[in-house]
């Protein structure tokens, strides 16, 4: 996140207001669910985050990424 000027607030934002962009394919693991959670940021790109769900009980943050745009 760091490396791509993405801070936590960011990420936190995404998670709680986002939306889901893509399918949602099952994990790894029986239980798991992947998805990808986006939104814009004010006077910026989209941003994604790429989050496993386990066990409807917790996140696994996988990546966090600027959407390019199309």
């Amino acid at each position: 996140m760091l490396w791509r000027d993405i801070t936590d607030k960011m990420m936190f934002e995404v998670l709680r207001t986002g939306f889901i962009k893509g399918e949602i394919e099952p994990g790894r693991d029986p239980g798991e669910w992947k998805v990808k959670m986006c939104k814009q940021m004010k006077g910026q790109r989209e941003v994604g985050v790429v989050t496993v769900v386990i066990n409807s009980q917790r996140l696994f943050v996988k990546t966090v990424e600027w959407e390019d745009l199309r």
